[in-house]
């Protein structure tokens, strides 16, 4: 299993999130926190460190949303078409290892 700092599995789901929506999907520190398992103020931290590597783009006003920047994206596989519980099943399958988590 891969085992990412904190920062990184951050990263690594506002760039998942942001190649697999067709818009521009933003998410406060609390939603990233709950979907990483890990707490709104250490995220928030991470988000801060990431804006100031310009990885990610905030949003003005509150509340203050994030996403990652479209000029770092990289090609990764993405889920379209066919089944939509496939889909989710083979994004779960990948997110795993990459969040280090048991369940994504």
């Amino acid at each position: 299993m891969i085992h990412m700092k904190r920062k990184d599995r951050v990263y690594e789901f506002l760039r998942r999130m942001k190649a697999q929506q067709e818009n521009d999907s933003e998410y406060t520190a609390g939603e990233i926190a709950e979907a990483i398992g890990s707490s709104r103020a250490n995220v928030s931290s991470d988000l801060n460190r990431l804006l100031e590597e310009r990885l990610v783009e905030k949003s003005q006003g509150r509340p203050v949303r994030y996403k990652a920047c479209a000029a770092i994206m990289t090609s990764m596989p993405t889920y379209s078409g066919g089944d939509s519980q496939y889909n989710l099943r083979k994004a779960r399958k990948y997110l795993r290892p990459l969040l280090g988590t048991t369940e994504a």
